[in-house]
């Protein structure tokens, strides 16, 4: 930047707002027109001459000051006191959008829309850092905002949508999911939203790459030519790749040669029946049906206690807030089964597993020096971590709401422990209320 003059009156009518100006509203001015109008304006504005607002290469645009030529032109101020200088679009580009971050005058999407300028002409995401102060991680973030439906993004602004929300969305991949998502921001059903999301592009994804594995080990054979053989054994087509992996290489190991896809998305693996009698084939078909539905039932129910499960232990694990350790005392006074407390999940839902691996007893447990910082810190936490040791029962299966056949199966214990986490703050989506209740239609048709 060179310097042409620190200090010069300019006629207001040639000085001209910025186009690529990061903050695209300067907001209400009224009152600091009534100040410039009582006092006239402290700070100069910073101009060049020409640039991408001036119609004519004798007037100016402005880089530092939008809102007090605003609120100048208001106040009907006829000159403005400016400082002018020379600068490339680059520099313009960091100076205005450095200047209105420091005073935190811009949303998070026109900070990502000034990144994304920067970048345009030419800029590294390294050289934002080193002139915007802000990290490499933060600048990514920003600007995956761009990804996302500027409509949907300006909705979800007035529902006070948190960086920390947007950062979530980062789970899902497709934009047409995420602006789906995006929908969700500022409703208690946003996590359970992304969860679903990101769960099901997972799958898809899954789903190709152990098809494809298929392929290359086994002949897939249809319905019909089935019945000949005899089913092993089947799995969710949507299975982690390395779980099915391990999967697919046992069953080739006990024979399996085909195998086949229902409408379910289960895979059935086979070997060539060359035992089975035509009465035992048509029974082996029907159970293989009958199997695969039950298999399909209970896995869709599954996913979905599973996702709910992490949605509690999320809350549980950053849960922080005194107001509620009475409540928290007393449940946890009243609490029958706290011999079921399993301290190893403590640790690793407390974050002190290393100190907890070293202690031979639970009494040096208890001792630890992060275990007796998180007592002291928030002794809520640690009371709500065991109880969620007990309810959540981790090593055990405590929270299914599904019998054998994927049919609902009322859990009073588990109503018992949503009970108790909505009193602390806990937000239960609607799908969470449907599955408690059996009103999910995972449980339809059954």
């Amino acid at each position: 930047m060179k310097v042409v003059s620190r200090n010069i009156d300019l006629p207001i009518g040639k000085i001209y707002p910025h186009p690529d100006n990061p903050r695209k509203d300067v907001g209400d001015v009224a009152e600091l027109a009534e100040s410039i109008k009582a006092n006239g304006i402290f700070q100069n504005l910073t101009v060049i001459k020409g640039g991408k607002g001036a119609p004519t290469a004798d007037d100016y645009t402005v880089i530092i000051g939008h809102r007090r030529l605003s609120a100048a032109k208001q106040a009907g101020l006829k000159q403005v006191p400016c400082m002018v200088v020379e600068m490339d679009e680059r520099e313009q580009a960091a100076t205005m959008l450095l200047e209105n971050m420091q005073r935190s005058d811009l949303t998070v999407y026109e900070q990502a829309q000034g990144f994304q300028m920067m970048l345009d002409l030419g800029e590294t995401q390294d050289g934002i850092a080193e002139k915007t102060g802000f990290s490499k991680s933060t600048i990514r973030h920003r600007l995956k905002l761009l990804e996302l439906d500027q409509e949907e993004l300006r909705k979800a602004q007035e529902r006070q949508a948190t960086f920390s929300d947007y950062i979530e969305l980062e789970k899902i991949k497709d934009p047409k999911s995420k602006n789906e998502a995006l929908k969700a921001v500022g409703t208690a059903n946003f996590k359970w939203t992304v969860e679903r999301l990101a769960r099901a592009e997972k799958e898809a994804l899954n789903t190709v790459a152990n098809k494809a594995l298929l392929d290359s080990k086994l002949k897939q054979i249809d319905n019909k030519e089935s019945v000949k053989c005899r089913m092993l054994t089947s799995i969710s087509i949507t299975q982690d790749v390395n779980k099915f992996a391990d999967w697919l290489k046992t069953q080739i190991e006990s024979g399996a040669k085909y195998y086949g896809i229902s409408s379910y998305a289960w895979v059935a693996v086979y070997d060539d029946g060359k035992t089975l009698t035509k009465e035992e084939r048509e029974a082996e078909a029907k159970r293989k049906e009958e199997e695969a539905r039950r298999a399909e039932r209970v896995d869709r129910v599954s996913k979905l206690e599973k996702q709910a499960q992490e949605l509690r232990k999320d809350f549980v694990k950053s849960f922080a807030n005194k107001e509620h350790i009475k409540t928290l005392t007393e449940a946890f006074l009243a609490e029958p089964y706290l011999y079921d407390i399993i301290y190893d999940d403590v640790a690793k839902m407390l974050d002190v597993s290393t100190e907890y691996e070293k202690a031979e007893s639970l009494g040096d447990f208890f001792k630890c020096k992060e275990y007796r910082e998180c007592v002291k810190k928030h002794p809520e936490r640690v009371m709500l971590v065991m109880l969620c040791t007990i309810y959540e029962g981790i090593s055990t299966n405590k929270t299914t709401l599904h019998d054998y056949y994927g049919r609902y199966s009322r859990n009073s214990r588990l109503e018992n422990w949503y009970a108790l986490l909505t009193k602390v703050g806990y937000m239960m989506g609607s799908d969470e209320r449907r599955l408690l209740s059996g009103a999910h239609e995972c449980f339809s048709g059954l």
